[in-house]
């Protein structure tokens, strides 16, 4: 896949970095001193987003911020070498920071968290730490709300947990833009199922979101939604989706499939999805809300 880029909003450039079929997105907002950017992809995205941001600033005396919306591989992969290159802070919720400065972990906790149901091997973690720059080190850790101070704007990261419990999403109550990283992740990506650690959470995020009513909707992998009814449906689809789930988690259990892996196989069939272990990540919080199985609450 080749870079995209959206550039239609004032002040807001969002690249669609390659990422193996599909794309990740990293967002820079550009304000009268300051020059925000919203996740970096993975290791390899680090050029593109360096060569943007070095067009965006320049004739301009501006100071650099980054900001995770969470602390998956794919949002921070370049996060060090851009600290490095502009001399910036790193801003990351509390619970995303312990997952950012230790790869491993991230790992263990995102693609090896079951493997009784999903196996795994050495080359695995091998490939998955290759994504990212050795280091990861957030240096503004927060937790509630935060705001920045772009110079002719105030952009308000806020908590949107679910998918993970240091998700966050950044409004620019100016345009009317809010980039969710994969505070909200619609029906999932690449076929595969949403992913998210806490159903309610995720549920109560969504609905945060809608009451926002953005005009502008930045997600981590999907098209940007700038059509008002475009953008009501995509909020409303990911909402009952997540009812969708459970009601098959429910039918699965009552058809008396016992196991983890069982139930997530019967959901993807019946959603017609793949499953991953992410999905795995969803069917346990589902399990784990209904307390259906001694699961383990991520």
């Amino acid at each position: 896949m080749e870079l995209g880029v959206y550039n239609r909003l004032p002040g807001i450039i969002s690249l669609d970095l390659p990422f193996g079929s599909i794309f990740t997105r990293s967002t820079i907002i550009k304000g009268d001193n300051t020059i925000v950017i919203i996740d970096t992809g993975i290791k390899e995205s680090y050029k593109y987003i360096k060569d943007a941001i070095l067009e965006e600033s320049k004739g301009q005396d501006s100071r650099f911020i980054l900001v995770s919306t969470h602390e998956h591989y794919d949002h921070i992969g370049s996060n060090f070498s851009l600290q490095q290159e502009f001399s910036c802070p790193s801003i990351a919720h509390m619970e995303a920071a312990p997952y950012m400065r230790n790869h491993i972990a991230q790992f263990y906790n995102l693609l090896g968290k079951f493997p009784e149901n999903w196996g795994f091997t050495q080359a695995d973690i091998t490939n998955f730490l290759l994504q990212m720059d050795e280091k990861t080190f957030p240096t503004i850790i927060f937790s509630g709300n935060l705001e920045i101070d772009l110079g002719n704007r105030v952009l308000k990261i806020i908590e949107t947990p679910g998918h993970t419990k240091g998700s966050c999403s950044i409004w620019d109550r100016e345009t009317g833009t809010l980039i969710t990283g994969d505070s909200i992740c619609w029906k999932g990506v690449n076929n595969a199922l949403p992913q998210y650690e806490n159903v309610e959470d995720y549920i109560s995020s969504i609905e945060k979101i809608i009451a926002l009513e953005p005009s502008y909707l930045i997600t981590g992998h999907f098209s940007i939604l700038e059509n008002k009814k475009e953008l009501k449906s995509f909020l409303e689809e990911s909402h009952s989706y997540v009812y969708k789930i459970e009601e098959l988690v429910s039918e699965g259990t009552k058809k008396g499939l016992a196991s983890l892996r069982e139930i997530a196989e019967y959901v993807c069939k019946k959603m017609n999805a793949k499953l991953t272990p992410q999905g795995l990540i969803t069917i346990n919080a589902h399990l784990y809300n209904k307390g259906v199985l001694q699961c383990q609450k991520l």
